[in-house]
């Protein structure tokens, strides 16, 4: 049986390096065993959420991501849990 993919959006616009840098900061014993995270960063949207309307904005481009994320073959995408709640 294959690990169960799950989506962890990343609410800000980011590069590769940076999306791999939020992924570092979930320690290993975190994670349930049979549940493989994989962080993606939304593809626009406000890169401080500083004012209401940039926290919209990142409201938006997150749950766009979150609804496309069965098509895209996840099992699960957690708001902010940590994997062992999952």
């Amino acid at each position: 049986m294959s690990d169960k993919r799950v989506k962890v959006i990343v609410p800000i616009p980011m590069d590769a390096a940076g999306v791999a840098n939020r992924a570092s900061q979930l320690p290993p014993e975190l994670i349930a065993p049979g549940f493989r995270p994989e962080y993606v960063a939304v593809t626009w949207g406000a890169a401080l959420g500083d004012s209401y309307h940039d926290m919209l904005l990142m409201d938006w481009t997150v749950f766009q991501a979150g609804v496309r994320a069965e098509e895209e073959g996840y099992s699960a995408c957690p708001p902010s849990a940590p994997m062992a709640q999952i």
